[in-house]
């Protein structure tokens, strides 16, 4: 398979993750209670369900934007960004913060290093032949 679509075909999937977590974020807050932030579910409310969807809905539009012109290095790099911030983020509210399991925290953080490695490692295959 064309390295290129691999990839499109990985940042559409994740797009596609990401707009569920939009839905729960937004209509059902209470799984995210039980799902994600599970150590500490009476720190969730609606609010923050959909504050966790607006910063999805985000990074998901940057999926797709990726995914569709990925020699464009200003969309790369903050898609690459993006799943750095992600990581982060579980990572600490894992370790730091201790307000989700790894059980929660898991499936994000696998999505998020598989991301960034190949986005990072890919830089001068995918988007450093793009002039913008």
């Amino acid at each position: 398979m064309d390295p290129v679509v691999a990839l499109q075909r990985w940042l559409y999937f994740v797009a596609s993750l990401r707009m569920l977590a939009v839905f729960i974020g937004i209509f059902a807050p209470s799984k995210l209670k039980t799902q994600v932030f599970d150590r500490k579910p009476e720190l969730v409310s609606g609010l923050l369900g959909r504050l966790f969807a607006a910063w999805t809905i985000m990074t998901c539009a940057l999926c797709v934007a990726c995914a569709r012109d990925v020699s464009n290095q200003n969309v790369y790099a903050t898609t690459l960004f993006s799943f750095g911030v992600a990581l982060l983020f579980f990572l600490s509210e894992l370790f730091v913060y201790r307000t989700l399991s790894i059980r929660g925290a898991i499936m994000p953080m696998i999505i998020a290093s598989v991301s960034v490695t190949w986005l990072a490692l890919g830089w001068d295959y995918y988007a450093a032949s793009g002039s913008s």
